[in-house]
């Protein structure tokens, strides 16, 4: 039987640590005293760097230094034909986004999570200028679309694994930040729900167009038409906890997907 193997981004990373006892697997360092036996399989769980001993078998370090650099991501999604949100890094686009009355994100960094490095930009009173408008330097501007309809689908060698709604936690309701949907603000994520193949369907061609053999993918749909997707982004080393579906999902997808091989 193969070993299984985790090469975490961040040795500490909670989530690697709990897939790796469901697999069970050993986490490994980039540069420590792990070398790779013959029949050892490697997951690589969200990390950019090549490791010194060796190739890994899912998920390569340059497919995931795409998908964690969210201007890369957007780019090489949009050109393989993946819907995505509008985005751009010239600010005079970014002016007449606001003077239509749009909401822009301003991404400051564009390798962050959890809301981190984004400065909201809206229409206020007085701005009756594309002059008045001042825009913050920022590598990425995203268009933003108000819905509540936002969803992190699970792709797994092609397939959906696990389909989820991002909902307001039950003790926040509505404080919570409908701009920025993260646990920090206020939401969680859903499952009895309904789900809607034109979701699944650009959730796993975004995943594709990276090269990625697994992620999770943030997707945001128009209010008045859930079956017109956006992809936002696409997590390489999403979080769960450790008595949940979404772990079950890629232990049982990384133990069948080994048993195959």
């Amino acid at each position: 039987m193969k070993r299984i193997i985790i090469f975490p981004y961040k040795f500490g990373s909670a989530t690697a640590k709990i897939l790796a006892r469901a697999l069970p697997a050993v986490r490994v360092r980039d540069n420590g005293r792990y070398r790779k036996r013959n029949g050892d399989f490697i997951v690589n769980w969200g990390s950019t760097m090549l490791p010194t001993w060796g190739e890994v078998d899912l998920n390569k370090p340059q497919a995931v230094a795409n998908a964690v650099n969210k201007a890369t991501a957007l780019q090489i999604m949009k050109d393989a034909g993946v819907r995505t949100v509008e985005f751009t890094s010239d600010s005079d686009i970014v002016r007449k986004w606001i003077q239509n009355a749009d909401t822009v994100y301003a991404r400051t960094l564009t390798r962050a999570s959890e809301g981190r490095g984004i400065s909201l930009l809206t229409a206020n009173a007085g701005r009756t200028t594309l002059e008045n408008i001042v825009i913050p330097h920022a590598p990425l501007y995203t268009k933003g679309i108000n819905s509540p309809n936002e969803y992190r689908i699970h792709v797994f060698n092609g397939q959906v694994i696990d389909y989820t709604k991002k909902v307001p936690l039950s003790d926040s309701g509505a404080n919570a930040n409908s701009l920025i949907k993260s646990h920090g603000n206020g939401w969680t994520f859903a499952r009895n729900i309904e789900r809607r193949p034109s979701i699944e369907a650009e959730a796993v061609k975004a995943v594709q167009a990276l090269g990625l053999d697994f992620g999770a993918v943030d997707i945001i749909c128009n209010p008045a038409d859930k079956d017109r997707p956006y992809v936002l982004e696409v997590n390489t080393a999403c979080g769960m906890c450790e008595d949940g579906r979404t772990l079950s999902s890629y232990s049982n997808a990384i133990k069948n997907f080994i048993a195959e091989q």
